[in-house]
């Protein structure tokens, strides 16, 4: 039917735009990352490539949760534009290590789509049952993770206005992405803790408690079943790492 070669062919683009986003990783990893090998010119392939990938994050990131088509209004989780999101953030994560700050011209770009998909696919679990087990899911979160991990490593200094959606209760103090896993893949709560060092470490105490005392503040107004207090412990354990790390 003509709806099924629509879907075939759509299909067939995600694999071809997924194919180029692993080559591009692969290329700016391989060639561009390490301080040996990175030169202008590679600089500034990547800074290209990553200014037109904000794009490619955005419309995905629409995409990847839908309303079913049977009307019953019902949020469905797309598996193959998930992968395609998941190459596209962890294409961005090498991007931004290779380029630097020249990334920031770029970087309200980035950090919104990343930073909506996050908190839309928290939210999405935490609607649905055993969700959180599966892998494609898994992955996305994994590697929203890990482009945010790459923008506040890089350039902590111009997180400012971001924090408040990274600190939000659907961001990284989400439960959703710090339970422990019943298979034992526990591949997001570690990359959450990791983004939380990173935090700590990288973002200026005086910008980064102001706003998680904020962000603790609309966690325990939202409390239910427990769940705000898991959040605002979550902010708790961040603000007490940037003190510690604090000169």
């Amino acid at each position: 039917s003509l709806k099924d070669k629509t879907d075939i062919d759509a299909r067939r683009t995600i694999v071809v735009q997924q194919g180029a986003l692993i080559s591009i990783e692969c290329i700016g990893r391989t060639f561009c990352l390490s301080p040996d090998k990175k030169n202008k010119k590679g600089v500034r392939i990547c800074l290209d490539a990553l200014s037109k990938l904000s794009r490619v994050l955005h419309l995905t990131g629409e995409q990847v949760l839908e309303r079913s088509s049977d009307g019953g209004g019902e949020l469905t989780f797309d598996d193959a534009k998930s992968q395609l999101l998941s190459s596209a953030a962890i294409c961005s994560s090498t991007l931004v290590r290779v380029v630097g700050s020249k990334c920031l011209p770029f970087l309200q770009n980035l950090m919104k789509p990343i930073l909506s998909s996050l908190s839309s696919v928290n939210s999405w679990l935490g609607n649905n049952d055993n969700r959180e087990e599966d892998q494609p899911v898994r992955l996305l979160q994994v590697s929203l993770l890990r482009a945010l991990i790459a923008v506040t490593e890089t350039v902590p200094q111009f997180l400012v206005p971001f924090l408040g959606e990274i600190l939000s209760p659907l961001g990284l103090p989400s439960w959703a992405l710090r339970q422990e896993s019943v298979d034992g893949d526990n591949a997001v709560k570690s990359m959450s803790e990791s983004l939380d060092r990173a935090l700590a470490i990288g973002t200026p105490a005086r910008q980064l408690i102001p706003a998680s005392s904020e962000a603790i503040q609309k966690a325990l107004s939202k409390e239910h079943d427990g769940m705000g207090w898991r959040e605002a412990k979550s902010i708790f354990t961040i603000m007490k790492s940037s003190i510690e790390f604090s000169p």
